[in-house]
């Protein structure tokens, strides 16, 4: 947990929160679970918002390596409108 507190400081809350969930899925549904790149996606698209898009790329990257199409994977809206900002990212 002290690399969570680090962590919240470093990146601000949100963020922070999205790596703790991310560390938690990855011990628990694996690494490859849809969730746990779902959570990615959301992790990259926090960072993207805080203007730290050398932070985020790799992080989306890491999600497309492991397989995530991208919008064709996404089920719902919120997923949807993440798509959209990480491609928003990416231009």
């Amino acid at each position: 947990m002290d690399s969570v507190r680090r962590s919240r400081r470093r990146d601000g809350e949100p963020a922070a929160l999205f790596r703790e969930t991310v560390e938690i899925q990855q011990r628990t549904l694996g690494p490859d679970h849809r969730s746990t790149l779902v959570t990615l996606c959301n992790l990259a698209c926090v960072l993207a918002t805080a203007h730290k898009p050398d932070e985020a790329l790799p992080v989306l990257h890491d999600v497309v390596d492991k397989g995530f199409a991208g919008v064709d994977d996404l089920q719902s809206e919120s997923d949807f409108r993440n798509s959209a900002a990480m491609r928003d990212l990416r231009q």
